[in-house]
């Protein structure tokens, strides 16, 4: 913990995992800090805690007293029991403490204001992923049928000599296998660069999760198998 003695600007706390990657030991105490500009003096370690979201890198972190020239200040209480009873309680202690203090105390998992510019976002590029997948699906259909359907003459032909229906649908899935195949491939190949841009924001689903690129894959498939299907049937 900082001491009455620890100012502003010159004393830190840092993280376990900070000492490690920045020093290579837990003995950073009165070593300066940042290594490279070193302006203050680590005045202790603490474990390590993730603050940011799940995606968060690592759990590297530095602490610092407070600024006595600003007046905003945020406590975070894990609760041992219902967490229902503790903002009233903290916001009694509080005024308690200092008369000044205008408390605000409430439950994190009621915060949906603080949630809603990235939920927002999130939201909004959900339905902008949706009508890019439903275009490309209108648009394959489209495509995959008219191709089927101008081979209505040999599919006659075919089954004038002898052929079976399902002789006729393997015939039209094998002809839409390479494009499809080379379309799949160029798609996934797009789709990791274009998540990068993504990548350091917490709103966003993983840039490389297999199992939203399998579906997407998939689901393009079967799209393309029902086109070519439908007009031969």
């Amino acid at each position: 913990e900082f001491e009455d003695a620890d100012r502003y600007g010159s004393s830190v706390i840092i993280s376990r995992q900070l000492a490690l990657k920045m020093y290579g030991t837990l003995n950073v105490i009165g070593e300066r800090f940042p290594k490279n500009q070193p302006r203050r003096a680590i005045v202790g370690v603490a474990d390590d805690v993730r603050f940011a979201g799940k995606n968060a890198p690592d759990l590297a972190a530095f602490y610092r007293p407070l600024n006595p020239e600003s007046a905003d200040r945020r406590l975070l209480v894990r609760a041992r029991s219902n967490p229902e009873s503790l903002p009233p309680l903290l916001a009694r202690m509080a005024r308690d403490l200092n008369a000044d203090v205008i408390p605000d105390a409430y439950l994190l998992s009621r915060e949906s204001s603080r949630c809603e510019p990235g939920c927002a976002l999130s939201r909004l590029f959900s339905v902008l992923g949706l009508m890019a997948l439903s275009i490309t699906c209108v648009g394959i259909f489209g495509t995959v049928s008219f191709a089927a359907m101008l081979r209505r003459q040999e599919i006659g032909i075919r089954l004038a000599i002898g052929a079976t229906r399902t002789s006729v649908i393997l015939l039209l899935l094998r002809i839409m296998r390479w494009p499809l195949i080379g379309g799949v491939a160029l798609g996934l190949a797009a789709a990791i660069p274009s998540g990068l841009l993504f990548v350091d924001n917490d709103t966003f689903e993983e840039p490389f999760d297999p199992a939203v690129m399998a579906i997407v894959a998939i689901f393009l498939t079967l799209v393309t198998a029902i086109a070519a299907v439908l007009p031969a049937l």
